[in-house]
């Protein structure tokens, strides 16, 4: 018996998020679920102190307490969001060559691929019970993000020029974020993990794959 462990906090709220995450481990200790896989996030251990970072390692921390045989999928940042034409996608925009100046890069990952990697864990149980995965497909600079984005997508990105502190009124969360990425970022180890699970999606690849769905 399995169980794949994902909470949406943006729907709800951190504390909701921590609550579901800590109720659905214990169901499954109490199951007796033999591999528990959780959908985190890159970073989580690192005292990010970004809230929906910190949230997903008290988690984490609580699957671990119970004793479950797990494995914890930690995705960078989401390739979606880039899509997102509302105030996730505006925000994003805003603030990447704030983050990114100086040829500093992110890590991304298409948020299929973290179903599909979490399928490949349950599938070789063996290898990966007990590890904590860092997951991205790529790494891009500021320039290489944006271009990409246009050429693929037939059009430029949703947002508009602004200096950062204007953005953190708008969502302090996001910005916090952001803010990481400048100081630090994911550190996933892409070359291994296109090695270990193949149909890992590089960002064009993504964006191709999401154009042809629209």
């Amino acid at each position: 018996m399995a169980c794949f462990s994902v909470q949406n906090n943006w729907t709800s709220s951190v504390e909701t998020e921590i609550v579901q995450g800590k109720a659905l481990a214990d169901a499954a200790k109490a199951a007796g679920v033999q591999h528990f896989v959780y959908s985190s996030v890159g970073g989580a251990e690192r005292n990010s102190g970004i809230p929906h970072f910190d949230s997903k390692f008290e988690i984490e921390q609580h699957i671990v307490k119970l004793g479950l045989s797990c494995t914890f999928v930690r995705p960078a940042y989401f390739i979606a969001n880039l899509l997102d034409e509302g105030q996730m996608g505006f925000i994003s925009w805003g603030l990447l060559a704030w983050a990114l100046k100086g040829g500093k890069t992110l890590q991304v990952v298409d948020v299929d691929d973290i179903g599909g990697f979490a399928a490949h864990c349950f599938l070789n149980a063996d290898d990966d019970m007990g590890r904590a995965v860092e997951l991205a497909g790529d790494e891009l600079t500021h320039q290489q993000i944006k271009s990409t984005f246009i050429r693929v997508m037939g059009k430029p990105p949703f947002h508009i020029t602004l200096p950062a502190w204007m953005f953190k009124p708008m969502s302090a969360e996001v910005y916090t974020m952001f803010h990481w990425f400048k100081l630090h970022g994911y550190q996933a180890d892409i070359p291994a993990l296109e090695k270990a699970y193949p149909p890992l999606k590089r960002y064009e690849q993504a964006l191709q794959g999401i154009r042809q769905q629209r």
